[in-house]
């Protein structure tokens, strides 16, 4: 949920269809696979949490994860009902990446070599970047996210996996 909607804020630019980065990572896996993330966000309110996705199906035209976690907001502590989202092998695309480059960081206790990328948000007429580090041995892939857009700002970080 809350990583769909940090997705979601992603990909309020203009869309074009790609190559599904997602798809691919999961691919990768066998049905099992799962990655949990640690996330904040600031902005009227902070709220943190943690998000677990799970490969659930792998197949050559769709990929099915399911999502799981809890989320604390105004000191109160909340289960988020399970999600399932559809992979695809071509999706539609944020805008053009603006900045990218390779880079060593620790995530989980452990070094990864990540790939990185800088893209421009805009909605509802606010501008902000989002910049995303991928590892192919992480389960989807995603090990890291900061987002800006206007008074918020979100983080997600991995905190353990498993590839099964």
């Amino acid at each position: 949920m809350i990583a769909l909607l940090l997705y979601a804020t992603a990909l309020a630019s203009p869309l074009q269809d790609y190559d599904n980065p997602a798809f691919k990572a999961w691919s990768r896996c066998k049905v099992g696979a799962w990655v949990k993330f640690k996330f904040e966000a600031q902005g009227l309110q902070k709220v943190d949490g943690e998000l677990t996705n799970k490969l659930l199906e792998v197949g050559a035209e769709k990929i099915v994860v399911e999502q799981t976690g809890t989320m604390t907001a105004n000191g109160k502590d909340t289960t988020l009902p399970a999600g399932k989202q559809e992979l695809k092998p071509k999706e539609p695309k944020w805008g053009p990446i603006d900045k990218e480059g390779d880079e060593e960081i620790e995530v989980a206790g452990r070094k990864l070599n990540c790939h990185w990328i800088v893209v421009t948000l805009e909605s509802d007429g606010r501008k902000g970047t989002s910049k995303f580090w991928f590892n192919k041995d992480v389960p989807g892939g995603m090990v890291k996210t900061e987002s800006a857009l206007g008074i918020v700002k979100t983080k997600l970080v991995a905190l353990d996996w498993a590839a099964e």
